[in-house]
């Protein structure tokens, strides 16, 4: 299950993917599937100054949040 997150951006979106990686608990998380690490990690949709940030579901949703909020305008 995914979650989501919709805004408004006035940074760009490797700006804010970079925050959120670094700054969010499990935002990025690797795993090791059948020997091979996996990265489950969110990811950034957008359009024009319009983006969606989606997440796993344990993610904390307030995390991500108030990183966005301190990249939107």
């Amino acid at each position: 299950l995914m979650q989501s997150i919709s805004g408004s951006k006035s940074h760009n979106a490797g700006t804010l993917m970079t925050a959120l990686v670094n700054g969010v608990k499990d935002f990025s998380k690797k795993t090791v599937v059948n020997g091979t690490p996996v990265e489950k990690s969110g990811s950034i949709s957008s359009t024009g100054n319009d983006f969606t940030v989606y997440f796993e579901d344990y993610v904390d949703s307030a995390a991500v949040q108030a990183i966005i909020d301190a990249h939107s305008a």
